[in-house]
């Protein structure tokens, strides 16, 4: 079910995009495929694994499975279509934003893992910063390309948030 904020949402970006963006965009997206963030992550749990780290690879791993087992289970059992006019054609089902949902998860989870790593207060707000932009821009991406309804991006992101801070919570509470 599309709900007029989508349609609304959809046709406004529709009368604001242009080339130079589309580009930028297409790129922006690209940023949450799960070609870039797979090898990523393992990349990321392999380094926690290696430094000994195993609860916080465990934790990481169990976000990022979970998340994604979330996202396509929801695709599956809600079935919504893309938006006809989507900029990429894409044959998988629009409900959640899987790309909003796995980037949101990632991003948190590396600030959560790796902001200690950084003892000079301003390199460790502008880390928080780009893990907090990085996610918005990718779920904006989806949203100016039209591959998603406004409704899509934002349910990815809660998701995503929700297991992030499940885990960290987790992880704060085995440490007491």
């Amino acid at each position: 079910m599309v709900n007029s904020l989508d349609l609304a949402v959809n046709s406004f970006i529709q009368s604001i995009q242009n080339p130079f963006l589309v580009k930028l965009m297409s790129y922006l997206t690209s940023l949450g495929d799960v070609q870039i963030l797979l090898p990523l992550s393992i990349i990321i749990i392999a380094v926690l694994v290696y430094s000994k780290r195993y609860k916080h690879g465990a934790i990481a791993s169990l976000a990022l499975i979970l998340g994604i087992s979330s996202s396509e289970l929801l695709k599956y059992l809600i079935q919504r279509a893309r938006p006809e006019n989507a900029l990429m054609k894409l044959t998988d089902y629009s409900f959640p934003s899987g790309h909003a949902l796995m980037s949101t998860i990632f991003f948190f989870l590396l600030y959560f893992l790796y902001k200690e790593n950084l003892k000079n207060k301003f390199r460790r707000k502008i880390f928080l910063s780009i893990c907090i932009i990085l996610p918005i821009l990718i779920s904006f991406s989806r949203l100016y390309l039209n591959i998603h309804w406004l409704t899509d991006v934002i349910a990815g992101m809660i998701i995503g948030i929700f297991w992030a801070l499940l885990f960290t919570k987790i992880d704060k509470n085995k440490n007491k």
